[in-house]
């Protein structure tokens, strides 16, 4: 998975956090996100099962595997102000296999 321009990523937030600094007037609220891994290797009934509705924002995701810092990926630390949409992640097991999977919620999504 590259990060490149139009990339969509989904993580959760692992930390929030403001930081004061003298001379600038606000405070300034960051996040530590924890991201994804795209889950690559699915059955091909499930890639298709949300093709006909990309409205839902629909995406798999390797199960209780995040991002490491060396991997391609959106940078973890953000300003807060980067962040414009919201996802629902659930667990479903395939085959005996979890999977995390997650559902845009905002209609305003952000790529970056």
């Amino acid at each position: 998975m590259a990060a490149h321009e139009g990339l969509e990523w989904a993580g959760e937030l692992c930390q929030v956090w403001q930081h004061t600094q003298p001379g600038v007037d606000l405070p300034q609220t960051f996040v530590e996100v924890g991201y994804f891994v795209c889950l690559e290797k699915k059955p091909l009934w499930l890639a298709q099962l949300y093709t006909h509705l990309p409205e839902l924002e629909v995406h798999f995701w390797e199960y209780d595997r995040y991002q490491h810092a060396d991997d391609l990926s959106a940078y973890p630390l953000t300003h807060v102000d980067k962040i414009a949409g919201a996802a629902a992640r659930c667990m479903m097991e395939l085959d005996s296999c979890k999977t995390w999977i997650t559902t845009g919620m905002s209609k305003c999504g952000h790529s970056v």
